[in-house]
């Protein structure tokens, strides 16, 4: 699993995948797998989780390339590869996008004020949206 983006989305999932059986590793591009879980002081919680679940946490690499069964990873420091072999599928945590479309659905209703907050504007962190909506609530 490719996290590019710290949160806990992918480690959440990781948690999942690995308790089941499943053989995983998440490669990040971050000096701290699960960057984004510190300043929502959820990440002491999770590592053990990971651990329990044999979930392997490969941090400060990317990847280079994704071939057939094979993964080409490198080092960020000093863009050392290795290959990872026999990988049956690469699960990519990137590039996220909004969802709004209960947004859009409730402002065309135009019954209720709307607002709109969080992933609904872009996708960010869980302290950003939590932020947001304790601001909006005041503002209520």
């Amino acid at each position: 699993m490719l996290d590019d983006c710290g949160a806990y989305l992918p480690l959440g999932l990781a948690e999942v995948l690995g308790s089941a059986g499943v053989d995983v590793e998440v490669i990040s591009r971050f000096a701290v797998i699960g960057q984004h879980l510190v300043e929502t002081l959820e990440l002491p919680w999770m590592l053990p989780r990971l651990a329990a679940a044999g979930v392997t946490l490969t941090p400060n690499h990317f990847v280079e390339a994704i071939g057939e069964r094979r993964v080409e990873v490198y080092t960020t420091w000093n863009k050392r590869t290795r290959i990872v072999e026999d990988v049956d599928t690469v699960v990519l945590a990137m590039l996220r996008s909004p969802r709004d479309e209960l947004y859009h659905e409730l402002l065309a209703g135009g019954t209720v004020p709307v607002h709109r907050i969080g992933d609904a504007v872009s996708p960010r962190t869980t302290s950003d949206a939590t932020y947001e909506g304790e601001k909006l609530g005041r503002e209520l």
